[in-house]
C-alpha cells in the first residue's frame, strides 16, 4: 500500500483549491469533454490517444469523479489520521496504567507473602506457647 506523506496531501489539498470548483461532469453533447457546474469545459479527453470513444467517456467520467471527491477524501485521511494519533496516545496512557497497575499488584503480592510468613512465625510461636502454657498447667 502507498501511503501519502504529510507534504504530499497538503500539495493535493493546494492544488484542489486552486482548480476550478466543482462539481465537474461530463459533457454528454461533447463526448469526452469535462465540464464545471456552469457548463463550461474544463478539460476533455478528446486529445487523448485512445482507442475508443467508450475509452474517452471512462477517462473523462474518471477525471470528473476524482476532482469531485478530492477534498473530502483529503479531509477524510486528515481526519483519519488525527484519530489514529489520538487511538495511539491513548493506547500508550492505557500501556503505561497497566504497568502500573501490575507493579502495584507486585507490590501487594509481596506485602501478602510478608504477612503469611510473619503469620507462620506467630502460629508457631503461639502453639509453642501454648504448648508451654499446657505443661505449666500440669506441672502446677
Amino acid at each position: 500500500m502507498t501511503t501519502l506523506t504529510p507534504d504530499q496531501l497538503a500539495e493535493l489539498a493546494r492544488l484542489e483549491a486552486a482548480i476550478t470548483k466543482g462539481p465537474w461532469h461530463v459533457d454528454k453533447r461533447f463526448l469526452g469533454s469535462i465540464e464545471d457546474s456552469r457548463d463550461i469545459q474544463i478539460a476533455g479527453t478528446y486529445m487523448m490517444a485512445v482507442e475508443t470513444l467508450e475509452e474517452r467517456n471512462a477517462n473523462a467520467a474518471f477525471i470528473a469523479a476524482i476532482r469531485n471527491a478530492a477534498k473530502p477524501l483529503i479531509e477524510e485521511v486528515k481526519e483519519l489520521r488525527r484519530r489514529e494519533v489520538m487511538a495511539v496516545d491513548k493506547l500508550d496512557r492505557q500501556l503505561t496504567e497497566i504497568a502500573d497497575l501490575r507493579r502495584q499488584l507486585a507490590e501487594k503480592d509481596a506485602e501478602l507473602a510478608e504477612s503469611n510468613r510473619l503469620k507462620d512465625i506467630f502460629m508457631k510461636d503461639a502453639s509453642a506457647a501454648n504448648g508451654i502454657l499446657e505443661r505449666m498447667k500440669r506441672g502446677a
